[in-house]
């Protein structure tokens, strides 16, 4: 159903619009931000690096810039808060 929210269990650490497929890939809403291998994914470690993934994809879209691995990752830059 368009617009219908998705089941909150199915979030990849329990972070809003963030999916793992079963090849490893990280999505933020669909797009592919990030790659972990299994043993990483389960690792506790990588719950923090999820959330500064998510939280860099929610300013890249309030910028109207389409999140990816380039942009969440190779060329991110801080915002300036001046």
């Amino acid at each position: 159903m368009p617009g219908a929210r998705q089941d909150c269990s199915s979030w990849f650490k329990n972070i809003e619009h963030v999916t793992q497929d079963a090849e490893g890939q990280i999505l933020w809403k669909g797009c592919v931000i990030e790659h972990f291998d299994s043993a990483h994914a389960q690792s506790t470690l990588s719950t923090e690096y999820v959330r500064e993934l998510a939280r860099r994809c929610v300013i890249l879209e309030q910028q109207n810039v389409l999140p990816s691995v380039l942009t969440v990752i190779c060329t991110w830059q801080e915002p300036s808060t001046l």
